[in-house]
């Protein structure tokens, strides 16, 4: 029989129950006072992966709503909350102004919400944080349907509370905003609520080749070749780069959606106030800070048109070997950027 209460720590996690719970659904919704990025990036992998699975169910419907309530979520977290909306999801936030937002409420169905096959919530103390998702002492009641009404009730209050005047679309402009009226408080609110991770660091092999490619800079060459064994570090080194350079406007060049998304997920976490999009599919996100691009869309002619050549300052171009490719040589004859860095782990394939 399923244990209906999840007492939270190193027996009882909370957050193995909700990979599985996302991982089933179709339709996934959370309501939730704030959010950490110490504990969103938890999940991020699992939502990615539900967002764009091809196997399995149908890439899932997400819909979260959390607040400004307190100032206690931190603004990383809201940046990477957009990068799962520029995935399709759809992000609110609840404006707290005077009043509380105390909610914490996990919503899972498969099939449609109109006529769920079955449904699964979780309500309790959970917010999403490392310490609420992985060893907290956090209390969460599931409720399952067919046979608790609990969860059409609770379904029903999520459409409301979603569609609330005071719930507004996630920006970046509002996020922004956030950023600088944001108080936060001196004191934790309740556990996990002041959690936050030191900053990345480099390795000590990416801080060797970082030192190179000043080096190269300084001897007037505009691109470098940085070849690290798989595992290395190759996209973290790139945007630790950017930073030490100073550069404004990035575009990040790959050929698959997945190592797109894992670059997002980096320059979030070292650039966390820069605004990210991607170029790939439908997405045609051009104003942005870093531009994850797919190769296959943006080496088209029509779409390297929409950028002037020195519109970016720093351009990385994943897995290198692949640049005598048609595609990617007429990107890299098009644009012409303070510097461009190519990334490999074999550089002496040619395909």
């Amino acid at each position: 029989m399923t244990k209906k209460l999840i007492v939270g720590g190193t027996e009882n996690p909370f957050l193995p129950h909700l990979c599985a719970s996302i991982h089933e659904a179709d339709e996934i919704e959370m309501a939730v006072a704030f959010v950490k990025s110490t504990g969103l990036r938890l999940l991020m992998p699992d939502l990615l992966d539900a967002l764009t699975r091809t196997e399995g169910p149908s890439a899932a419907n997400i819909r979260i709503i959390t607040s400004d309530y307190l100032g206690v979520t931190d603004p990383e977290a809201l940046r990477l909350l957009m990068l799962l909306q520029e995935q399709g999801a759809e992000i609110k936030v609840y404006e707290a102004a005077s009043s509380s937002f105390h909610m914490k409420a996990y919503l899972f169905a498969g099939g449609s919400l109109e006529s769920p096959s079955w449904g699964r919530a979780f309500i309790g103390s959970s917010n999403i944080s490392r310490q609420a998702l992985q060893h907290g002492l956090e209390w969460n009641y599931r409720v399952d349907y067919p046979g608790d009404d609990g969860y059409l009730e609770s379904r029903g209050r999520f459409e409301e509370l979603f569609h609330n005047p005071r719930a507004v679309p996630l920006t970046d402009t509002w996020i922004d905003d956030y950023e600088r009226r944001r108080v936060q408080p001196l004191q934790p609110v309740e556990a996990g609520s002041n959690e936050s991770d030191p900053p990345p660091t480099p390795t000590p092999i990416q801080d060797e080749a970082l030192q190179a490619l000043i080096a190269t800079r300084e001897e007037g060459y505009t691109r470098g070749l940085v070849v690290l064994a798989t595992g290395l570090g190759k996209t973290w080194l790139s945007a630790f780069d950017v930073v030490q350079m100073g550069a404004r406007r990035v575009l990040f060049v790959a050929h698959r959606e997945e190592i797109l998304n894992q670059a997002a997920a980096t320059f979030a976490r070292i650039r966390p106030s820069a605004w990210i999009g991607f170029y790939q599919g439908q997405q045609r996100d051009t104003q942005v800070d870093v531009l994850c691009a797919s190769v296959q869309t943006l080496g088209k002619v029509e779409h390297l048109e929409r950028f002037k050549p020195q519109h970016f300052d720093y351009i990385v171009i994943d897995e290198f070997h692949h640049a005598s490719a048609p595609t990617y040589h007429r990107l890299l004859s098009y644009f012409a950027p303070s510097f461009m860095l190519g990334l490999t782990a074999t550089p002496d394939r040619t395909d």
